[in-house]
């Protein structure tokens, strides 16, 4: 994916290329499964030096994550 950083009238000062990933190990013997994201940062121009990137996990009431903020 990428981030875009604009300024007040939309001019476009850098941007940055997030690669996303995800894998997931299910049994069909189990209703409990692992989850694996990775986010890296790969490319960052111009204005944009560094990401801090963020996120939180949640599910519908039926599961239960371990971590709501990994």
């Amino acid at each position: 994916m990428t981030f875009t950083l604009s300024d007040e009238q939309g001019a476009v000062l850098g941007t940055a290329l997030i690669d996303v990933k995800s894998s997931m190990n299910l049994r069909y013997d189990s209703l409990t499964w692992n989850e694996l994201i990775t986010v890296k940062v790969t490319k960052v121009t111009n204005a944009v030096s560094n990401v801090n990137i963020k996120f939180d996990v949640d599910c519908t009431s039926s599961c239960s994550p371990t971590s709501n903020r990994p």
